[in-house]
Formats: structure tokens, sequence, C-alpha cells
């Protein structure tokens, strides 16, 4: 071969290797975790009249160009995809929510598709506010200081004749109300022509007394000033609910704005003081001890659950307190859609048709209370699991034996089904993947309906 020849052969291999070799813009760093694109589910901005989001189309492949897999990211992906601003985005944990706040409340699916809506208004300063793809000298979706590896972007944006970027300090974000105008109904604005009452609320100072389970001790925790409704929102069989509003200076790092107070109704005040005989002051505080007991019972639950069980229940916080008088409990509140899993009297809720969400969430629900019954060496059980998705609230516990031996007091509350709920539950709770996770003893109680 001449050597003309092998100097054009040589040559080639050696443009062949370059471009084998080269840099992929598209290709992430070594040991990245992340996908290189994502499966999204677009839903409806608000739920349905059976609190649902649903598709508003098919499920799409969206371009992941970054190298962590974080919520901000996951976010700003989808802004890029779907043409609309990142602060809008909301990742959503299930078809009837809770909204993601960080990337680890996300269960794992076995389709690994993201459900995603666009709210319109949606503060979140985790990401972006400007539209994706906007040429703005400060940020965007395709910011420098984001991982994103390719910097083209950011060089496209400035160039020496047009002077030094912009400082963000003297950015000023565009308001979403006027670009993106929330949509009202006519019979909405015509309502607002007629004069539209505030509601009566009550100023009181409240003195939120807690309860030890381990010390067995009530604690004044802390005195507030708050604004609670005179008018009920919600009503159950035995209390009314209202809400209530913590003042600006009472509201701290560890007390949140929004509570709720549940005062016992008549027919409650009928039955504490007759058939339990005992005070509806006694009736109050034993609820909230029995709030702190299945506080205690879930945290000791979730500290021992192996990783691949995923997000796991809590309770929300409840104390005692008196209200013109009257004995009340005054609990955080927790939004979302209301969800109950399992009655008191040990009858676990059917799951719907095609609710694969539901079922896992019954499926841990189940978990947590055959737990209870384990660690307690089955003394008692806890039961009447409802609450928003993962945050719980209202609980009842069942006793194997429904009275003290020594002071012949009934335990815990009017809701105490005893060995009537237990069983009823042991003869329908059939041990799932969850059971074994948790390395339960095997429910032989169960009993097969065809």
């Amino acid at each position: 071969m001449s050597n003309k020849r092998k100097a054009t052969w040589d040559r080639l291999k050696q443009q062949m290797a370059n471009k084998r070799t080269a840099p992929d813009a598209n290709r992430k760093a070594k040991g990245s975790s992340a996908p290189h694109e994502i499966i999204v589910q677009r839903l409806a901005s608000e739920p349905d009249n059976k609190q649902t989001f649903r598709p508003v189309q098919p499920r799409e492949f969206v371009d992941f160009p970054y190298e962590d897999l974080s919520l901000a990211n996951l976010k700003k992906a989808c802004a890029a995809h779907f043409a609309l601003p990142a602060m809008t985005c909301d990742v959503l944990v299930s078809n009837k929510g809770p909204s993601a706040t960080n990337i680890k409340q996300i269960p794992h699916r076995k389709d690994k598709v993201y459900l995603v809506r666009f709210v319109v208004g949606q503060e979140d300063n985790s990401v972006s506010s400007v539209y994706p793809g906007q040429d703005c000298s400060v940020t965007s979706v395709f910011d420098t200081n984001s991982s994103r590896r390719s910097n083209t972007q950011s060089e496209k944006r400035y160039s020496p004749s047009s002077g030094p970027m912009e400082p963000k300090g003297t950015y000023k974000r565009p308001s979403m109300d006027t670009q993106f105008p929330a949509s009202v109904s006519i019979d909405a604005l015509l309502k607002a022509g007629k004069l539209v009452k505030p509601k009566l609320k009550n100023k009181v100072t409240l003195t939120f007394e807690e309860f030890d389970v381990a010390t067995q001790k009530w604690t004044d925790m802390v005195e507030v000033v708050c604004n609670v409704e005179k008018e009920k929102f919600a009503s159950g069989g035995f209390r009314d609910a209202y809400n209530a509003t913590l003042t600006s200076n009472s509201v701290t790092e560890h007390l949140g704005n929004k509570w709720v107070v549940k005062l016992y109704n008549a027919k409650a005040v009928a039955s504490i003081t007759g058939a339990m005989q005992t005070t509806v002051e006694n009736h109050c505080r034993k609820q909230v001890q029995m709030h702190a007991v299945a506080r205690h019972v879930t945290k000791k639950f979730k500290s021992l659950l192996p990783r691949e069980f995923g997000e796991c229940f809590q309770y929300n916080r409840c104390y005692y307190t008196t209200i013109d008088g009257q004995p009340a409990t005054i609990e955080e509140f927790v939004p979302g859609s209301f969800v109950k899993l399992i009655n008191n009297n040990g009858i676990i809720i059917p799951v719907p048709d095609d609710d694969d969400d539901f079922k896992e969430l019954l499926q841990k629900a189940e978990c947590l209370v055959h737990h209870s019954y384990q660690s307690s060496n089955t003394k008692f059980m806890l039961l009447d699991i409802q609450g928003m998705g993962y945050k719980l609230f209202d609980p009842e516990i069942a006793t194997k034996e429904v009275l003290d031996v020594e002071s012949n007091e009934v335990y815990f509350c009017c809701g105490n089904c005893s060995s009537v709920g237990i069983d009823a539950f042991l003869a329908t709770h059939k041990c799932n993947k969850f059971c074994g996770m948790m390395k339960l003893a095997e429910n032989k109680m169960f009993i097969e309906v065809d």
C-alpha cells in the first residue's frame, strides 16, 4: 500500500474514532441516576365531584436533560415540554392528591408515570417563574444555575455588544394574575355584585394542653390568640368542627395558622354523661390521650419501616383546650381530600375498581392496624384509619378488655368497639406485601369470602 493511501486510511480511522468518543450534549454525567426522559400524565387543574384529578390528554414522553431527579427539575422539564410557566406546575402524589413538596414523597409506581397539573397563579419559589425558552438575561427554566450540562442557552442570551447582564436583584417577576387570569364563572361574577358578608368569628385566647404518653403528664404547651368561626364547617356523629385561625403574633415555626376546634354535640354529651358515666372534660382529655397513643404507635411503626415500604402515615397534632367554658380539642388543619380506609368497628373499606393508589393506601393502613395489634401483644388495635391520604386524624382504639379491672373505667372513648372491632378486622384482613416487609405474623383468623 502506498504511503499516500495509508495516510488516507489512517486519517479516516482517526475521524471514526473521534466520532465515537466525541462528547454527547445529551449524555448525562457518569454515575447520574436521572433518566433521559420521563413519562408524564397531565391532569386537570381542579378535581371532579369525586375529588379526583382526571387526565386531560394522553401520557407523553418528556425530555429530562438534568443530572438530578429532583422535584424542581421535574417541574422545569414538564413546564418546558408543555410550554407553560414552571411556577404553575404542581406534581401530585396520586390522582387524588396531595401535592408533593419533595421528590421522596412521590411513590414508586410500576408504570413510572409522573402526575402533573398546571395551576394558574401558583407560587413556587423552588423553580423559575419565567416562561420556558424566554430570552431573559437573568433566569429561565434553562438557567445557567440549573444542573443542565449545556451552557449554550446562556451564551446566546449574552453578547459583548449587549452590555453586562442585569443583576438578579433588579429583576421583577412578571405578574401571573395579569397574564393568566383565573377562570371565574359568570354566576360568580354576578354574585360579587351583591354584598358578601364575612363569616362571624369569635376572637378568643386558648391554652394548648399537651399529653405526654411517656411521662403520663399534662403540660400547658402554649397560649394563643385565634379567631374561631361561629358557624361549623363539618359535623360527625359526636362532634362539630369549626375553623380556627391563629393571629400573626401567635404563629410560630412549629405552630401554623390553620387549626380545627372540635366540640361535642348534644347527643354526644348525653352519651358521655349517661352511658359512659363521666364528664365531658374527662372524655375530651381521654380523646387527646388516645390521639397521643395513636400518634406514638404510628411513629414507632414508621421508624421500623424498610426503604421499599415507601411513604408512611402520620397523625396531626391534637391538644386539649376550652372555649367559652366548653371542653374541646384543637387540632392541626389537614388540607386535601378526605378518605376513610378502616372503620372503628374493624370493617375494611372496599377498594374502588381501577384505583391502584387507593389499593396501596389501604394495604398500608391494614399493615399499620396489624402492627398495632401485634406490637401491643394483642391488647389493643388502632382503628378508624381516616384522613387526607397519609395525613391521619380522629383515630379510635379498640381494646381487648373494655374495662380496667381495678377502676372499672372504660378504656379510651365511646368509639371503643373492643373485641367486636378487633375480630371484625382480623376476619377480613388478608396479609399483603407490606405485612411481609414488616415481618408481621400471618393473620390466621382471615376468612376467605367467595
